[in-house]
């Protein structure tokens, strides 16, 4: 259950952006027409239809089933905004799931593992996590 506004998905700053500003700035008229706006199910909360979003624990389990495969580097752009950064870590970064688990995000940690206690720690681990954007496309015909 969707219990606070930080906490719903479909009300979470990060769907905003990512729908919003990065997917005007980051694809052109024609890579938006090949995106396709896709329903998605969250846990506790409303469908929404996105273009943008991020990924279900599910899906990340599904597309990234070893956990070498979910660790993820990060870009300077990400580092200006206040991303996690940890030396020790191989520059790699926490990032956000779309899933909420006991009123907290989930995300995945440096070393590919699913946190599901989330943003609520106070620890900058997780409040400052990064974001790992997913769309569904049209397939293109060469």
């Amino acid at each position: 259950m969707c219990l606070t506004h930080n906490n719903c998905y479909y009300l979470n700053k990060a769907v905003v952006f990512l729908n919003n500003s990065f997917y005007n700035t980051a694809f052109n008229s024609i890579e938006k027409n090949i995106i396709i706006n896709s329903r998605l199910l969250n846990e506790g909360d409303n469908p929404t239809y996105d273009n943008v979003f991020l990924l279900s624990k599910g899906e990340a389990e599904t597309y990234y089933s070893y956990k070498s495969a979910r660790k993820a580097g990060y870009t300077q752009y990400a580092v200006n905004r206040g991303i996690y950064t940890n030396q020790f870590s191989d520059e790699k970064t926490t990032w956000y799931l779309r899933n909420i688990v006991n009123n907290a995000s989930v995300l995945v940690g440096l070393q590919g593992e699913f946190a599901e206690w989330g943003t609520w720690s106070g620890d900058e681990y997780y409040t400052k996590a990064g974001i790992r954007p997913a769309s569904c496309s049209h397939a293109i015909s060469g």
